[in-house]
């Protein structure tokens, strides 16, 4: 037999060498002052640097390069941490010790002496790691503690508490399109390369021809200094850099001759309408959703952008968002100031709690759109704006922003190679969302659906966060006549109907009929039927969960409560390592129930009507908690478990009922001082004329629930008009 074998040197991989500043030292008073020293020393550089003809990529990595480097002088680079922090130099000595007896074991003759020799060694090694696996923990924990006791180390305390959550797998691998695992780094990257690349460009070459902009004679002055100052200081702190390495704080914190550098550069982008290549490329990184760690379709990207491009991005937000604000209707409450997602949940629970009182049917559709944001045609975006009126200059800025956008994936610690980006918006970028609003309002416009008023008093509705949108119709026709409308006009502008995500669900009083059924994990049961709507055939649903909030057929809010027990269950489960702990204070553990189980639990309960048999299920499950936290009480000799009115006064604080019904009373004030035209306000104002009750006993009512607090908490009966002075009603609620 022939070998033959042939010595090659591997393909290189580009690893993700991207030097990272140590910026956690800049908060550090006398570091902070040193290198804002430091860079205006450096800054008098700029001035022997590229001239006024110089291009924007000569200012900006001249601008790069004074910054890193003066940071790098002064704060040093950033240390990785090691996810195992206890394994030390003893473990890794006594791990090499166990493996060379396991290989004399296998390669030399066996026999009880060698064997029992590997044994030991590893019985060793298990007795080591496990010694240090628990000290380590519990210096991890004692780091816990303070945290919490120091001032401003709130950021520390809870990234302690998530390190000690448990580990969750890194994906290392994935497959193809055949299901095929890929189990090579760059095998892996070019198949994220793939995958991103029929994501972000499913349209045709013909629709990526840019027309050109005539001008509409609108003189806009360029951005003030100001401007740019107000732009730095609302970047946020602790985020990843993009492709340049520059943080936030490293701009924030240089000083105001470095924010006059920074201007000139967005000047000469404004004027020059030209964009430097990093401001172009980002960097996506990979988070998962759920399912299998293998698949593609499990992930969804997050780019990474440059920072001196966020800057310059938000600028031209400023300018686009008064002319934004006054074309999106009052359907739309996806990133619209003063607006949440509580709004539109208030509003779907009103109009199905009115019409079902009086026997009416409401027919909701669900919409979703693929990849919503990654398919948009710019294109026909562009052209949009000029027709809502926003000025020249503002469409081709924002042209240039989503023009030779490049990408790169970030997975397993290496960078893939860039590919073109040719449709949708840059996620991460802070216009997207108002571009992603307008390119939403024009596909409204051209269906010519009526997207004002409300369900009360029309036969549709639009309800919209985002990409998120509930067609609501009195009957079954009223909602295809509106869907097949909207579907229309978005697939012009590149969006296309998700069909096993959309889903169809008919709010009704009348008793449920027999119809094939399946489970959920849950346990719950859910009916399978199908309606066809034009082209599609939607799945109809008794429950679904619209914005986080399960909504029911019948309005119940049982299923709802039941989702929030389960979900802050989950949170505490993934904390129980740290409430079993016996060196973790009680004031720790309950800074850890108050901040991050209770806001799972009380999702979206302003908009909650409480039974009593469901007030008692909350108050459950909240004393279980505690019971945890505070342990058994030493009494004769025996531990035995604390009575509920011993819980609550070593608690100190509110249970939670009483937190959700102050909530609700927050709310209920904060929904009498919208204006008179708000959606909200109206369908909680409105009425069912001309029809009668149902029979039976009156169902509980929202109104009705928040009278009761208000007269039990605030003792007050007449709560609205107190509600319309905002200084007022926030002293009832802090005095309750």
């Amino acid at each position: 037999m022939v070998l033959r074998a042939r010595i090659t040197i591997p393909p290189r991989i580009p690893s993700d060498n991207q030097v990272r500043v140590n910026t956690e030292a800049i908060h550090n008073t006398t570091l902070r002052d040193t290198y804002k020293r430091e860079m205006d020393a450096a800054i008098t550089a700029v001035n022997r640097g590229p001239g006024d003809e110089a291009s924007t990529n000569d200012l900006h990595n001249h601008l790069k390069n004074v910054i890193m480097d003066t940071a790098t002088n002064i704060l040093g680079p950033s240390r990785k941490r090691s996810r195992n922090g206890w394994f030390d130099d003893e473990c890794k000595l006594a791990t090499e010790r166990k493996n060379a007896a396991y290989r004399v074991m296998l390669h030399s003759q066996r026999t009880r002496a060698r064997a029992e020799t590997y044994h030991e060694l590893r019985r060793a090694e298990k007795r080591l790691h496990r010694r240090k696996k628990e000290a380590w923990e519990n210096q991890q924990v004692c780091e816990l503690e303070k945290y919490r006791e120091q001032p401003h180390q709130a950021r520390k305390f809870y990234q302690q508490v998530s390190r000690m959550k448990p580990y969750t797998p890194r994906c290392s691998s994935c497959r193809d399109k055949e299901g095929n695992l890929i189990s090579d780094r760059m095998g892996t990257l070019e198949r994220w390369v793939e995958y991103f690349d029929e994501l972000l460009n499913n349209q045709n070459i013909g629709e990526l021809e840019v027309p050109p902009t005539e001008d509409d004679g609108q003189i806009l002055p360029p951005p003030s200094l100001g401007e740019t100052v107000r732009a730095i200081h609302r970047l946020k702190n602790h985020k990843s850099p993009g492709a340049d390495g520059i943080t936030a704080e490293l701009v924030k914190y240089g000083g105001d001759q470095l924010h006059q550098v920074v201007h000139q550069l967005v000047l000469k982008v404004w004027d020059s309408e030209s964009m430097p290549d990093d401001w172009q490329r980002g960097i996506i990184c990979l988070i998962h959703k759920k399912g299998d760690i293998t698949q593609c379709s499990n992930y969804r990207g997050i780019t990474l952008l440059s920072t001196i491009y966020k800057i310059f991005s938000t600028i031209l937000l400023g300018r686009i968002a008064p002319y934004a604000q006054n074309i999106i209707g009052p359907y739309q409450r996806g990133f619209t100031p003063g607006k949440s997602a509580t709004d539109q949940i208030f509003s779907l629970r009103q109009a199905m709690e009115k019409l079902l009182e009086y026997g009416q049917q409401l027919h909701h559709l669900f919409i979703d759109f693929k990849a919503a944001y990654d398919s948009i045609a710019r294109v026909k975006l562009y052209t949009a704006m000029g027709e809502f009126g926003i000025p020249t200059k503002l469409i081709r800025l924002t042209r240039l922003t989503l023009t030779n956008v490049r990408g790169q994936i970030k997975a397993a610690g290496s960078l893939s190679r860039p590919f073109d980006i040719n449709n949708g918006l840059r996620q991460g970028d802070a216009l997207s969302c108002v571009l992603f609003n307008l390119a939403l309002e024009k596909v409204i416009r051209d269906a010519e659906v009526n997207a004002r008023g409300t369900i009360l008093f029309k036969s549709t509705q639009l309800l919209a966060y985002a990409d998120d949108i509930d067609i609501m119709g009195r009957t079954t026709r009223n909602v295809q006549t509106a869907f097949i409308q909207i579907e229309q006009a978005a697939r012009d502008l590149g969006l296309h109907i998700n069909e096993g995500k959309t889903k169809y669900m008919v709010a009704t009083s009348a008793p449920k009929t027999n119809q094939p059924t399946t489970s959920n994990r849950t346990g719950q049961t859910q009916t399978r039927t199908r309606i066809r709507i034009g082209e599609y055939n939607f799945e109809t649903v008794d429950n679904f969960s619209y914005l986080g909030s399960k909504i029911t057929t019948d309005n119940s809010y049982d299923d709802e409560i039941r989702a929030r027990l389960l979900s802050a269950n989950r949170a505490y489960f993934s904390l129980q390592r740290l409430f079993r702990s016996k060196r973790l204070t009680i004031g720790s553990k309950l800074l850890l129930y108050k901040t991050m189980i209770l806001p799972v639990l009380m999702y979206s309960s302003e908009t909650w009507v409480l039974s009593k048999k469901n007030c008692e299920l909350l108050a459950a499950f909240e004393r279980r908690i505690l019971r945890r936290i505070f342990g058994p009480l030493h009494e004769d000799g025996r531990f035995r478990s604390l009575h509920n009115d011993e819980i609550y006064e070593r608690y100190h604080d509110r249970p939670v009922v009483d937190k959700i019904r102050l909530n609700r009373l927050r709310w209920a004030g904060h929904l009498i001082r919208m204006d008179e035209d708000d959606p909200t306000r109206k369908v909680y104002k409105g009425n069912i004329y001309g029809r009668k009750r149902r029979r039976g006993r009156p169902c509980l009512r929202w109104s009705d629930g928040v009278g009761q607090d208000a007269r039990q908490l605030l003792g007050i009966s007449n709560w609205w008009t107190s509600a319309q002075n905002r200084d007022v009603w926030s002293s009832l609620l802090r005095q309750a």
